[in-house]
C-alpha cells in the first residue's frame, strides 16, 4: 500500500508525522511512503530527506508548478497517486501523528466492511494558551452537526469527511477520477464525501482517537485562516437561511452563557425582589448545568478542566467563522497555505 503526505512549508510537523510512519506495525516491505514537497520554503524538505537516509520505504516528490484550475492539496496529493502503489491508498496530512497500529487497524476495519473510502476522526492537540481557549468550543460547535448515522447511511446524501486520514480503496480511487474529479474544491474531504456517496461507493465515517492525533492550528490567527476557508461547509449551510438556522441558535446561548448570568447577579444584588430571584433561581442553575457539561468536554480534550470556562467564547467564533466563510465562498477569495482561490 501507498501513504501519500502532501507537505508546505510543514517543518513544524513533517518530522512527527514521518516518525510515526516509520513507527508502524505494518511491513514495511509492504509500504511505500510519498512526501509531495508543494513549493515548501522552509526545511520540509531537509526533514524528509533526513528519514530517507534511515527509510528506504520513503520517497521525495518534487511537486510540478500549479496547474490552472487546481487547488494545491489536491496537486500535490494527484501527483503522489500517480507514483502510488498497492490495493490501498491513504492519503495523510502533514500535521498529523500516527499510533502504530493505525494501517493495520484501518485496513482490517475497511476489509470486514467492504468499503472503498474510509475516513478517520482523530483526536486533536490543544498546547498553546489560545489553542485552549478557543478550539475546544470551535470543535464543540462543529460538532454538533457531525451526525455519524446519517454520514455513513449510504441513502443519505449528507456527506463529511475528514481530509487529514483519508483510506481509499485504489480500484475505487481510480475509477472516481481521483483528486482530478474534485481538483477546483479547497475542501477536498467534504468533496470526495459526497462524490462517493453520489456514486454509490461504500464509504464510511469512524472515530478513531485512540490511532491518530493532529496538532492543526497554534494560535487564533491560524484558527481564523484555517476555519475561515471551510466553516460553513462543515456546517452544510448552503444558504443564507440555512447559515443563520446554523449559527443564530448557537451564537445565542454561547452569549447568554455568558451575559444572563452576570446579570442576574447585579439585578439581584441592585433590587433583590421577587423578579430578581426568580431570574437568579433560573440562569445559575441552567448554568451550572452546562458549565458542567463543557468541562466534560473539555477533559475529554485532555486538557485541564478550566478551560471549560472559555468554551462560550469558542462557540461564539465558531458561529462567527461560519458567517465569515459563508461570505467569502459567495463572493470573496479565500486563503490558504499563501495562495488565494477565487469562489
Amino acid at each position: 500500500m501507498s501513504v501519500i503526505v502532501p507537505a508546505r512549508n510543514e517543518e513544524n510537523n513533517i518530522g512527527a508525522c514521518l516518525a510515526g510512519l516509520a513507527g508502524l506495525e505494518y511491513p514495511a516491505a509492504k509500504l511505500r511512503i510519498i512526501v509531495v514537497d508543494d513549493h515548501s520554503t522552509d526545511r520540509t524538505a531537509e526533514i524528509v530527506n533526513g528519514f530517507i537516509a534511515r527509510h528506504p520505504n520513503i520517497e521525495l516528490v518534487r511537486g510540478q508548478p500549479l496547474p490552472e484550475g487546481w487547488t494545491g492539496k489536491s496537486h500535490a496529493c494527484w501527483q503522489g497517486a500517480t507514483r502510488a502503489q498497492g490495493e490501498w491508498l491513504v492519503f495523510l496530512d502533514a500535521d498529523s501523528c500516527v499510533k502504530p497500529g493505525l494501517l493495520s487497524s484501518s485496513i482490517h476495519f475497511a476489509q470486514d466492511k467492504g468499503l472503498d473510502l474510509l475516513t478517520v476522526i482523530p483526536h486533536q492537540i490543544l498546547k498553546s494558551l489560545q489553542e485552549r481557549l478557543w478550539l475546544p468550543g470551535v470543535f464543540l460547535g462543529f460538532a454538533s452537526f457531525l451526525d455519524l448515522g446519517r454520514i455513513n447511511d449510504p441513502d443519505d446524501p449528507y456527506a463529511i469527511a475528514n481530509g487529514q486520514f483519508l483510506l481509499f480503496r485504489s480500484e475505487a480511487y481510480q475509477d472516481m477520477d481521483g483528486h482530478r474529479s474534485i481538483r477546483k474544491e479547497l475542501n477536498d474531504d467534504l468533496a470526495f464525501a459526497r462524490e462517493a456517496k453520489k456514486r454509490r461507493l461504500n464509504f464510511y465515517c469512524a472515530f478513531g482517537e485512540h490511532l491518530l492525533e493532529t496538532r492543526m492550528y497554534r494560535s487564533l490567527k491560524e484558527i481564523w485562516t484555517g476555519f475561515s476557508r471551510n466553516a460553513a461547509d462543515i456546517t452544510q449551510s448552503t444558504s443564507i437561511s440555512r447559515l443563520l438556522a446554523n449559527t443564530v441558535p448557537t451564537m445565542t446561548v454561547a452569549a447568554g452563557i455568558l451575559v444572563l448570568p452576570a446579570m442576574a447577579v447585579l439585578s439581584y444584588l441592585a433590587t433583590p425582589d421577587l423578579y430578581s430571584q426568580i431570574a437568579l433561581g433560573l440562569t445559575l442553575p441552567l448554568s451550572l448545568i452546562l458549565l458542567i457539561f463543557f468541562v466534560l468536554a473539555v477533559r475529554a480534550l485532555r486538557i485541564p478542566a478550566v478551560y471549560g470556562l472559555a468554551v462560550p467564547l469558542g462557540l461564539l467564533l465558531q458561529g462567527v467563522l461560519s458567517l465569515y466563510s459563508y461570505s467569502l465562498i459567495k463572493g470573496g477569495v479565500r486563503q490558504w497555505k499563501g495562495r488565494s482561490y477565487p469562489s
